[in-house]
Protein backbone atom coordinates (compact mmCIF):
# COMPACT_ATOMS: atom_id res chain seq x y z
CA UNK A 1 0.00 0.00 0.00
CA UNK A 2 1.87 3.02 -1.48
CA UNK A 3 -0.74 5.94 -0.01
CA UNK A 4 -1.70 8.66 -2.51
CA UNK A 5 -4.64 9.95 -0.60
CA UNK A 6 -5.85 10.01 3.69
CA UNK A 7 -9.11 11.37 3.19
CA UNK A 8 -12.20 8.94 3.21
CA UNK A 9 -11.43 5.11 2.28
CA UNK A 10 -7.88 6.14 1.17
CA UNK A 11 -6.38 5.57 -2.12
CA UNK A 12 -2.88 3.69 -2.99
CA UNK A 13 -0.94 2.07 -5.45
CA UNK A 14 -0.03 -1.23 -4.85
CA UNK A 15 3.10 -2.84 -5.14
CA UNK A 16 3.58 -6.65 -4.79
CA UNK A 17 6.26 -8.95 -2.52
CA UNK A 18 7.43 -12.50 -3.83
CA UNK A 19 6.82 -14.82 -1.21
CA UNK A 20 8.33 -18.00 -2.97
CA UNK A 21 6.70 -20.77 -3.73
CA UNK A 22 5.41 -24.23 -2.72
CA UNK A 23 3.23 -27.03 -3.46
CA UNK A 24 0.35 -28.05 -1.02
CA UNK A 25 2.43 -31.39 -0.32
CA UNK A 26 5.03 -28.92 1.30
CA UNK A 27 2.60 -27.22 3.15
CA UNK A 28 1.43 -30.51 4.35
CA UNK A 29 4.76 -31.61 6.06
CA UNK A 30 5.44 -28.30 7.25
CA UNK A 31 2.40 -28.30 9.51
CA UNK A 32 3.05 -30.83 11.78
CA UNK A 33 6.82 -29.99 11.27
CA UNK A 34 7.66 -26.71 12.53
CA UNK A 35 6.14 -24.49 15.35
CA UNK A 36 6.32 -20.90 16.18
CA UNK A 37 9.50 -21.39 18.08
CA UNK A 38 11.18 -23.62 14.80
CA UNK A 39 10.40 -20.39 12.96
CA UNK A 40 11.47 -17.22 14.95
CA UNK A 41 13.81 -16.32 17.64
CA UNK A 42 11.82 -13.55 19.93
CA UNK A 43 13.30 -10.58 21.51
CA UNK A 44 11.71 -8.03 23.90
CA UNK A 45 11.26 -4.30 22.14
CA UNK A 46 13.51 -1.66 23.11
CA UNK A 47 11.07 1.46 22.92
CA UNK A 48 9.87 1.21 19.04
CA UNK A 49 13.37 -0.26 17.94
CA UNK A 50 14.53 -4.12 18.64
CA UNK A 51 17.78 -5.21 19.40
CA UNK A 52 20.24 -5.51 16.47
CA UNK A 53 19.62 -8.66 14.12
CA UNK A 54 15.64 -8.94 14.57
CA UNK A 55 12.89 -7.36 12.54
CA UNK A 56 10.21 -4.74 14.02
CA UNK A 57 6.99 -5.43 13.15
CA UNK A 58 3.69 -4.59 14.29
CA UNK A 59 1.26 -7.44 12.41
CA UNK A 60 -0.87 -7.89 15.55
CA UNK A 61 -4.59 -7.89 13.64
CA UNK A 62 -7.27 -7.56 17.14
CA UNK A 63 -5.37 -5.89 19.63
CA UNK A 64 -1.89 -4.96 17.76
CA UNK A 65 1.72 -6.65 18.85
CA UNK A 66 5.06 -4.57 18.16
CA UNK A 67 7.69 -7.90 18.14
CA UNK A 68 11.29 -8.23 17.74
CA UNK A 69 11.69 -11.64 15.39
CA UNK A 70 14.46 -13.16 13.49
CA UNK A 71 14.35 -15.71 11.17
CA UNK A 72 15.61 -19.24 12.53
CA UNK A 73 17.46 -22.04 10.05
CA UNK A 74 13.86 -23.76 10.57
CA UNK A 75 14.63 -27.62 8.91
CA UNK A 76 18.36 -27.59 10.90
CA UNK A 77 20.24 -28.02 7.61
CA UNK A 78 23.01 -25.66 9.12
CA UNK A 79 21.87 -22.90 6.88
CA UNK A 80 19.50 -19.43 7.30
CA UNK A 81 17.87 -19.65 3.72
CA UNK A 82 15.65 -18.94 1.00
CA UNK A 83 13.85 -22.23 1.98
CA UNK A 84 13.55 -21.21 5.31
CA UNK A 85 12.01 -17.82 4.09
CA UNK A 86 9.94 -20.08 2.28
CA UNK A 87 8.53 -21.86 5.69
CA UNK A 88 8.02 -19.01 7.84
CA UNK A 89 5.94 -17.45 4.43
CA UNK A 90 3.21 -20.14 4.44
CA UNK A 91 3.51 -20.81 8.30
CA UNK A 92 3.58 -17.71 9.40
CA UNK A 93 2.55 -15.62 6.47
CA UNK A 94 1.51 -12.11 8.04
CA UNK A 95 4.44 -12.13 10.07
CA UNK A 96 6.20 -13.19 7.33
CA UNK A 97 4.85 -10.23 4.98
CA UNK A 98 5.56 -7.82 7.61
CA UNK A 99 8.94 -8.72 8.04
CA UNK A 100 9.29 -8.21 3.98
CA UNK A 101 7.80 -5.40 3.86
CA UNK A 102 4.02 -5.85 3.24
CA UNK A 103 0.98 -4.15 4.27
CA UNK A 104 -0.24 -5.93 7.45
CA UNK A 105 -2.63 -3.10 8.74
CA UNK A 106 -5.96 -3.55 7.05
CA UNK A 107 -9.09 -3.70 9.64
CA UNK A 108 -10.34 -6.24 8.62
CA UNK A 109 -10.39 -7.44 4.90
CA UNK A 110 -13.75 -9.95 4.12
CA UNK A 111 -15.67 -10.79 0.95
CA UNK A 112 -13.77 -10.09 -2.71
CA UNK A 113 -15.05 -10.35 -6.22
CA UNK A 114 -14.05 -9.17 -9.71
CA UNK A 115 -15.94 -7.55 -11.99
CA UNK A 116 -14.50 -8.61 -15.49
CA UNK A 117 -17.00 -5.62 -17.25
CA UNK A 118 -14.51 -2.79 -15.73
CA UNK A 119 -11.10 -5.32 -15.07
CA UNK A 120 -11.44 -4.61 -11.10
CA UNK A 121 -11.64 -6.79 -7.70
CA UNK A 122 -13.66 -5.51 -5.31
CA UNK A 123 -12.82 -5.64 -1.47
CA UNK A 124 -14.86 -5.45 1.64
CA UNK A 125 -13.29 -4.05 4.62
CA UNK A 126 -15.92 -4.28 7.64
CA UNK A 127 -14.24 -1.93 9.65
CA UNK A 128 -11.55 0.70 8.73
CA UNK A 129 -9.91 1.35 11.90
CA UNK A 130 -6.87 0.59 13.89
CA UNK A 131 -4.19 0.05 12.12
CA UNK A 132 -5.58 1.50 8.85
CA UNK A 133 -5.45 4.76 10.89
CA UNK A 134 -1.90 7.26 11.61
CA UNK A 135 -1.22 6.18 15.61
CA UNK A 136 -4.94 5.99 16.08
CA UNK A 137 -7.97 3.79 16.92
CA UNK A 138 -11.91 5.37 16.96
CA UNK A 139 -13.36 6.48 19.98
CA UNK A 140 -9.92 6.77 21.11
CA UNK A 141 -7.66 9.88 22.58
CA UNK A 142 -4.58 10.52 19.53
CA UNK A 143 -1.96 9.50 19.78
CA UNK A 144 -2.91 5.89 20.04
CA UNK A 145 -0.13 3.71 19.08
CA UNK A 146 -0.99 0.37 19.77
CA UNK A 147 -1.41 -0.67 16.31
CA UNK A 148 1.71 1.09 14.31
CA UNK A 149 4.50 0.83 16.97
CA UNK A 150 7.60 -0.94 15.62
CA UNK A 151 5.72 -0.98 12.15
CA UNK A 152 5.54 0.45 8.57
CA UNK A 153 2.71 2.15 9.19
CA UNK A 154 1.98 1.83 5.34
CA UNK A 155 -1.67 3.18 6.07
CA UNK A 156 -2.35 6.19 7.62
CA UNK A 157 -5.62 7.63 7.04
CA UNK A 158 -7.38 10.20 8.64
CA UNK A 159 -10.51 9.29 10.02
CA UNK A 160 -11.58 6.02 10.98
CA UNK A 161 -15.32 4.82 10.01
CA UNK A 162 -16.61 1.38 12.29
CA UNK A 163 -19.33 1.18 9.96
CA UNK A 164 -16.75 0.07 7.16
CA UNK A 165 -16.17 0.27 3.06
CA UNK A 166 -15.68 -1.30 -0.07
CA UNK A 167 -13.05 -0.79 -2.23
CA UNK A 168 -11.80 -1.12 -5.76
CA UNK A 169 -8.12 -2.18 -7.22
CA UNK A 170 -8.00 -2.10 -11.08
CA UNK A 171 -6.18 -4.58 -12.19
CA UNK A 172 -3.63 -5.16 -15.59
CA UNK A 173 -3.52 -7.89 -18.02
CA UNK A 174 -2.16 -9.98 -15.86
CA UNK A 175 -4.94 -9.98 -13.29
CA UNK A 176 -2.49 -7.94 -11.10
CA UNK A 177 -4.12 -5.45 -8.77
CA UNK A 178 -2.39 -2.26 -9.56
CA UNK A 179 -4.28 0.60 -7.52
CA UNK A 180 -7.05 0.73 -4.38
CA UNK A 181 -9.71 3.07 -3.69
CA UNK A 182 -12.75 3.37 -2.19
CA UNK A 183 -16.23 3.16 -3.55
CA UNK A 184 -18.81 3.23 -0.39
CA UNK A 185 -18.52 3.62 2.88
CA UNK A 186 -20.94 3.47 5.11
CA UNK A 187 -22.61 6.30 7.25
CA UNK A 188 -21.21 6.44 11.07
CA UNK A 189 -24.00 8.03 13.43
CA UNK A 190 -22.09 7.53 16.62
CA UNK A 191 -18.68 8.83 17.93
CA UNK A 192 -17.49 4.95 18.58
CA UNK A 193 -18.80 4.27 15.10
CA UNK A 194 -16.29 7.41 13.66
CA UNK A 195 -18.85 10.36 13.90
CA UNK A 196 -17.41 14.03 14.85
CA UNK A 197 -20.46 14.26 17.13
CA UNK A 198 -23.43 11.88 17.63
CA UNK A 199 -26.10 12.42 15.21
CA UNK A 200 -29.96 13.29 16.01
CA UNK A 201 -30.79 10.65 13.63
CA UNK A 202 -29.22 7.94 16.09
CA UNK A 203 -32.02 5.58 17.14
CA UNK A 204 -30.29 4.04 20.34
CA UNK A 205 -29.84 0.59 18.05
CA UNK A 206 -28.40 1.23 14.70
CA UNK A 207 -25.17 2.91 14.86
CA UNK A 208 -24.91 3.24 10.81
CA UNK A 209 -27.13 5.13 8.86
CA UNK A 210 -30.13 3.26 7.73
CA UNK A 211 -29.59 4.03 4.15
CA UNK A 212 -25.95 2.60 3.72
CA UNK A 213 -24.28 -0.57 4.40
CA UNK A 214 -22.84 -1.75 7.87
CA UNK A 215 -19.71 -3.58 8.47
CA UNK A 216 -19.68 -5.30 4.63
CA UNK A 217 -19.06 -8.95 4.82
CA UNK A 218 -19.57 -11.14 1.12
CA UNK A 219 -19.80 -9.57 -2.03
CA UNK A 220 -20.87 -10.64 -5.67
CA UNK A 221 -20.44 -8.85 -8.94
CA UNK A 222 -23.06 -9.25 -11.59
CA UNK A 223 -21.97 -9.17 -14.89
CA UNK A 224 -24.26 -7.24 -17.48
CA UNK A 225 -26.28 -5.66 -15.00
CA UNK A 226 -23.26 -3.53 -13.59
CA UNK A 227 -24.05 -4.21 -10.41
CA UNK A 228 -22.12 -5.52 -7.08
CA UNK A 229 -24.03 -7.08 -4.12
CA UNK A 230 -23.19 -6.66 -1.04
CA UNK A 231 -24.16 -8.44 1.89
CA UNK A 232 -23.07 -7.56 5.74
CA UNK A 233 -22.68 -8.94 9.17
CA UNK A 234 -22.95 -6.68 11.46
CA UNK A 235 -23.54 -6.04 14.89
CA UNK A 236 -24.41 -2.71 16.63
CA UNK A 237 -24.23 -0.99 13.00
CA UNK A 238 -27.43 -2.65 11.81
CA UNK A 239 -29.67 -4.55 14.20
CA UNK A 240 -31.06 -6.25 10.98
CA UNK A 241 -28.29 -7.12 8.75
CA UNK A 242 -28.97 -6.41 5.26
CA UNK A 243 -28.29 -6.96 1.77
CA UNK A 244 -27.31 -4.05 -0.97
CA UNK A 245 -27.01 -3.75 -4.48
CA UNK A 246 -24.84 -1.35 -5.73
CA UNK A 247 -25.11 0.38 -9.30
CA UNK A 248 -21.46 1.39 -10.22
CA UNK A 249 -22.94 3.49 -12.91
CA UNK A 250 -25.24 5.80 -10.96
CA UNK A 251 -23.75 4.95 -7.98
CA UNK A 252 -27.34 4.35 -6.49
CA UNK A 253 -27.44 2.02 -3.47
CA UNK A 254 -30.72 -0.09 -3.33
CA UNK A 255 -31.81 -2.70 -0.35
CA UNK A 256 -32.52 -5.93 -1.56
CA UNK A 257 -33.08 -7.88 1.52
CA UNK A 258 -33.45 -7.29 4.87
CA UNK A 259 -32.57 -10.60 7.53
CA UNK A 260 -33.74 -11.29 11.00
CA UNK A 261 -32.58 -10.07 14.05
CA UNK A 262 -29.64 -11.22 15.36
CA UNK A 263 -28.37 -13.08 11.95
CA UNK A 264 -25.67 -12.86 9.21
CA UNK A 265 -26.01 -12.15 5.73
CA UNK A 266 -23.71 -14.70 3.50
CA UNK A 267 -23.09 -16.76 0.46
CA UNK A 268 -24.25 -14.09 -1.91
CA UNK A 269 -23.46 -15.55 -5.39
CA UNK A 270 -24.35 -14.25 -9.16
CA UNK A 271 -24.46 -17.79 -11.19
CA UNK A 272 -25.02 -16.02 -14.85
CA UNK A 273 -26.65 -19.04 -16.85
CA UNK A 274 -28.21 -21.90 -15.16
CA UNK A 275 -30.64 -23.74 -17.83
CA UNK A 276 -30.91 -20.64 -19.49
CA UNK A 277 -31.70 -18.32 -16.33
CA UNK A 278 -29.44 -16.29 -14.16
CA UNK A 279 -29.71 -16.36 -10.05
CA UNK A 280 -28.55 -14.41 -7.37
CA UNK A 281 -28.14 -16.76 -4.41
CA UNK A 282 -28.31 -15.82 -0.32
CA UNK A 283 -28.21 -17.20 3.01
CA UNK A 284 -29.23 -16.27 6.13
CA UNK A 285 -27.57 -17.52 9.14
CA UNK A 286 -27.77 -18.78 12.65
CA UNK A 287 -31.02 -15.75 13.27
CA UNK A 288 -31.45 -14.22 17.12
CA UNK A 289 -28.05 -16.22 17.21
CA UNK A 290 -25.81 -13.25 18.35
CA UNK A 291 -28.24 -10.36 19.43
CA UNK A 292 -32.43 -10.33 20.30
CA UNK A 293 -32.46 -13.89 21.47
CA UNK A 294 -35.35 -12.35 24.28
CA UNK A 295 -37.31 -11.91 20.57
CA UNK A 296 -37.33 -15.39 19.74
CA UNK A 297 -40.58 -17.20 20.20
CA UNK A 298 -39.92 -20.69 21.97
CA UNK A 299 -41.06 -23.42 19.81
CA UNK A 300 -41.17 -21.06 16.43
CA UNK A 301 -38.08 -22.80 15.06
CA UNK A 302 -37.42 -19.00 13.47
CA UNK A 303 -33.78 -19.09 14.53
CA UNK A 304 -32.97 -22.20 11.82
CA UNK A 305 -31.30 -20.77 8.73
CA UNK A 306 -32.89 -19.54 5.03
CA UNK A 307 -31.09 -20.35 2.09
CA UNK A 308 -32.70 -19.57 -1.41
CA UNK A 309 -32.15 -16.97 -4.09
CA UNK A 310 -33.50 -14.24 -6.29
CA UNK A 311 -34.55 -14.93 -9.88
CA UNK A 312 -34.59 -16.05 -12.41
CA UNK A 313 -32.89 -13.19 -14.04
CA UNK A 314 -32.55 -12.96 -17.74
CA UNK A 315 -29.35 -15.49 -18.61
CA UNK A 316 -25.96 -14.14 -19.91
CA UNK A 317 -24.21 -14.06 -23.20
CA UNK A 318 -20.94 -14.85 -23.79
CA UNK A 319 -17.54 -13.57 -21.11
CA UNK A 320 -19.04 -9.68 -20.50
CA UNK A 321 -22.74 -10.86 -20.46
CA UNK A 322 -25.84 -9.98 -22.68
CA UNK A 323 -29.23 -10.19 -21.28
CA UNK A 324 -31.60 -12.73 -22.74
CA UNK A 325 -35.45 -12.36 -21.81
CA UNK A 326 -36.91 -13.54 -18.78
CA UNK A 327 -38.78 -12.87 -15.26
CA UNK A 328 -37.55 -12.47 -11.61
CA UNK A 329 -39.22 -13.32 -8.55
CA UNK A 330 -37.56 -15.01 -5.49
CA UNK A 331 -37.61 -18.04 -3.75
CA UNK A 332 -36.82 -19.23 -0.10
CA UNK A 333 -36.38 -22.33 1.99
CA UNK A 334 -35.85 -23.03 5.71
CA UNK A 335 -32.60 -24.85 7.26
CA UNK A 336 -33.77 -28.00 8.76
Amino acid sequence: WNQKSATGLGQAKLNWINLGHATNADVKQWIGAYTFADIFDRADPVGDDCPPGFASINAGHEDGDHQCLRLRDVNADGNVDALDEVIASRLETRRWAAIEGGTTEFRKMEGITFDPDHGRLYLAISEVDRGMLDFGRVGKPSPYSVYDAGGANHVRLEKGNVCGGVYAMDVDGSYTATTMYGVLAGVPLTMDYGADMQSPTYDGTNKCDLDGIANPDNLTYMPGYDTLIIGEDTGSGHQNDMVWALNLTSGVLTRIETTPYGSETTSPYFYPNINGFAYLMSVVQHPYGESDQMELEPGSGDERGYTGYIGPFPAMDGDRGKPHHGVGHGHWDRKR
